[in-house]
């Protein structure tokens, strides 16, 4: 990598990110064909071996890996954290348990050059050796892939986990921090407020490899995060109740029926020596559960937020 001033900030937000902000930082280190390159490492006072990981690759590599405290709670205060330290022109973001592609900055950096691109973002892919049951399902199921934030009913917009924008634009708008789920929304809509004329770029082959969570319990409180999220964001940018009773019942629906369904597709798993097959009806529940929980605690008790 070069010394020379960056064109591209790409910020890490971690917290107790040990057993994947190492694969993380060393594939940023080892992209190929970019422009100058910074990657700043925002702890959000961590407890475990975090922190010493990414001193100890901003030691090896310092002219491209800086190490930040940012010890409000929140990835988003994290990020703001970042922000405000980026030299480059252009802004990526990226999480602790995701590995960007080797080409992953230089075909952000190239479509962020194109003027009428407002913000861009890759696909999030599931990374390689899920080992149980439950990454297994949320790999196959593409649980984090961009089709579905795009999608949103409050409008389309791209995950943090592979998100590029101009520095000066993303401090222009900057994050909510009191937000610990769903500031990625909330961030790229009032991008689309403040440049309603600006495109929203989906950039084929701009791909980040995520570590999907391993255990049921992970499962549920990442969705319970995101339900969370959906009352906050309802509260500050509206919300769409015919789609939220259509998904009430729907939910419901799933819900009753998983352990029917899992027992109907367990011949089909047997034959197919896949767990998942017969797996997948009761993990959705679980996703759906986490949500609803969530949601619940977000409108009964929001104190109780916290981050997972």
């Amino acid at each position: 990598m070069s010394s020379a001033e960056p064109v591209v900030s790409v910020i890490v937000p971690c917290y107790r990110a040990e057993g994947t902000l190492r694969s993380c930082l060393e594939a940023l280190v080892r992209q190929s064909g970019c422009p100058a390159l910074e990657v700043i490492v925002v702890d959000n006072g961590s407890d475990d071996g975090t922190r010493d990981i990414a001193e100890t690759m901003a030691a090896a590599h310092p002219d491209v890996v800086r190490v930040l405290e940012e010890l409000t709670p929140g990835a988003y205060a994290a990020r703001s954290r970042g922000l405000e330290a980026a030299r480059g022109r252009f802004v990526l973001f990226t999480d602790a348990d995701c590995r960007p592609t080797s080409s992953w900055v230089a075909r952000m950096a190239q479509e962020l050059g194109d003027p009428e691109v407002l913000m861009a973002g890759g696909e999030v892919c599931a990374a390689e050796g899920a080992r149980s049951l439950v990454s297994r399902y949320s790999a196959r199921e593409n649980i984090l892939s961009q089709a579905h934030t795009l999608r949103h009913p409050g409008g389309g917009f791209l995950q943090t986990a592979n998100l590029g924008v101009r520095t000066e634009r993303a401090r222009e708008v900057g994050f909510d921090a009191s937000l610990f789920s769903g500031g990625d929304a909330d961030f790229c809509w009032r991008l689309r407020v403040r440049w309603p004329d600006g495109a929203m770029r989906l950039v084929t082959g701009a791909i980040v490899d995520h570590v999907h969570r391993e255990t049921l319990s992970d499962l549920f409180r990442q969705y319970r995060r995101y339900g969370q999220s959906d009352v906050l964001l309802a509260r500050k940018h509206g919300a769409a109740p015919i789609h939220a009773g259509v998904k009430l019942l729907t939910d419901v629906l799933r819900v009753f029926l998983a352990p029917c369904l899992g027992l109907l597709l367990l011949p089909v798993a047997i034959v197919k020596r896949d767990a998942v097959v017969s797996a997948a009806p009761i993990l959705r529940a679980v996703r759906v559960l986490g949500r609803r929980r969530g949601q619940l605690q977000a409108l009964l008790w929001p104190q109780r937020l916290h981050r997972v």
